[in-house]
């Protein structure tokens, strides 16, 4: 039921292994929701707002909801394609931002692309962590 695939090749892990899989992932999807909330919140007198760790976290699950709800449609490889409805996520974060974190209009998609990038690099870092923590281990093969 659970298991990966790409060019027709297929991997099923046992049971045991893909429920910490996605135990991990979920508590890092929630340390990286963090993690950016307080990039959010160190960035916005940048952008001339102000810091608010609490506004800061709202802006950062708020607007990542749209995503993770999109990521259900992955359940059913079929449906995959409307996975793409996640990137209202991004819009969500350009609306938000200047509201909760006081930042002037003008700079709201300044700010919007730097968060978007520290984003992109923290959950690349974060999925890299995560999937050397749940690889599968290879068979010492000798020659």
């Amino acid at each position: 039921m659970f298991g990966y695939g790409a060019f027709g090749i297929s991997f099923h892990p046992p049971i045991g292994t893909a429920l910490v899989s996605a135990i991990l992932s979920y508590g890092l999807a929630l340390a990286t929701t963090f993690a950016l909330a307080l990039v959010i919140d160190g960035l916005a007198p940048n952008f001339g707002g102000q810091k608010n760790q609490v506004q800061a976290l709202k802006v950062a699950a708020y607007s990542a909801t749209a995503g993770w709800l999109a990521g259900i449609f992955g359940l059913i490889p079929a449906l995959a394609i409307l996975g793409l409805l996640g990137l209202y996520s991004l819009y969500l974060l350009y609306l938000g931002l200047p509201i909760l974190m006081k930042v002037p209009q003008d700079k709201a998609m300044g700010y919007t692309v730097v968060v978007i990038i520290v984003a992109i690099v923290l959950f690349l870092i974060v999925g890299a962590i995560g999937a050397s923590l749940t690889a599968p281990s290879l068979p010492d093969i000798r020659m």
